[in-house]
């Protein structure tokens, strides 16, 4: 009798614990999203009073390896934007029994294709969300293996983003294997434009991609996990793809008074922004953040993979996309 009472305890005490964790940033689980090849599950944010908003921004956030929704949500600081700013956020989430690391499978043909696999998943996540919410804009935003999903979906379905931020991510290189990309991320080569062209030309068989969306890339100098040359070569990747150099036309060393932090900005023809890059000194695979009460302060210390740079990271890519004026 008391083994029993112990037992059914104990058993309330964890479902209270794992739905007090999931659900600590008011996440939902989406249990009928629909084609779920990839095996995901899926976790949404609703602002206050969607219903009565006319049109919503909705943000893909995928997290990176040992990562999940919740973690993610608490350290970026991205629901508490999404509040202020009539966004819809969905948060793909990986099982571990996909990946033992917890990662988006994106170095993998079989998940990285449309149709197939993770990215069919998360495809079918975003139209349920377009189904079922008045959705405006669609943007991106990705950390780590994240982020190189993120490009993957940009790469697959530019006309459906508005803007995307890639944080410690790489260019696309026809990998198909964990092993290839862990070498790939940790000791990159800087590669030609035409090198990485022909990664492209293999995959989709054109070198140009029309209407690529605004890309925000922030990576730290003293990443260990990612390589900054990473991002440099995302960089001329996408560059090249839109038809234009990879050369910064407008460099702010210092980007708001902060020593560590310099914003590289690339230009299309028509001299709108294509690209900033916010290259961070001192910076290694973490998230920043500026914990605070001012408006421009979020983000959490809640974990190893934040840190405190006195710049709230998610804050300046919602005003490189322009949801904040």
């Amino acid at each position: 009798m008391l083994v029993g009472k112990i037992l059914k305890i104990s058993l309330l005490l964890i479902f209270f614990l794992q739905k007090h964790f999931v659900f600590a940033q008011n996440l939902i689980k989406i249990l009928d999203f629909g084609f779920n090849p990839g095996n995901l599950n899926a976790f949404i944010y609703l602002p206050i009073n969607y219903e009565q908003k006319d049109s919503l921004h909705l943000i893909i956030a995928l997290h990176g390896c040992s990562q999940n929704a919740e973690n993610l949500a608490r350290i970026s600081g991205i629901t508490q934007l999404a509040e202020k700013y009539n966004c819809i956020i969905l948060f793909p989430q990986q099982k571990m029994i996909n990946n033992p690391s917890n990662c988006f499978n994106w170095f993998s043909k079989s998940h990285y294709n449309p149709e197939k696999g993770e990215m069919a998943s998360i495809y079918q996540m975003i139209q349920y969300c377009k189904h079922r919410y008045k959705i405006k804009k669609q943007y991106l935003y990705g950390v780590s293996a994240g982020a190189c999903m993120a490009l993957n979906i940009v790469y697959n379905y530019p006309k459906d983003f508005q803007g995307v931020a890639l944080l410690a991510g790489a260019p696309f290189l026809g990998l198909n294997n964990f092993l290839d990309a862990s070498r790939w991320l940790i000791a990159p080569k800087i590669l030609t434009k035409a090198e990485l062209l022909q990664y492209f030309v293999q995959w989709k068989n054109t070198d140009t991609i029309s209407n690529l969306p605004k890309l925000v890339i922030i990576h730290g100098i003293n990443d260990p996990v990612v390589d900054i040359r990473n991002a440099f070569n995302i960089v001329t990747q996408y560059t090249a793809l839109a038809q234009t150099d990879d050369i910064p036309d407008n460099i702010i060393h210092n980007f708001l008074n902060n020593k560590d932090i310099d914003r590289l900005e690339y230009y299309k023809s028509d001299n709108q922004i294509l690209i900033i890059f916010y290259k961070v000194d001192k910076l290694g695979h973490e998230i920043m953040v500026d914990p605070g009460l001012e408006p421009h302060q979020g983000g959490n210390l809640v974990s190893i993979l934040a840190k405190d740079k006195n710049f709230f990271s998610t804050y300046y890519i919602f005003k490189d996309w322009g949801i904040i004026p």
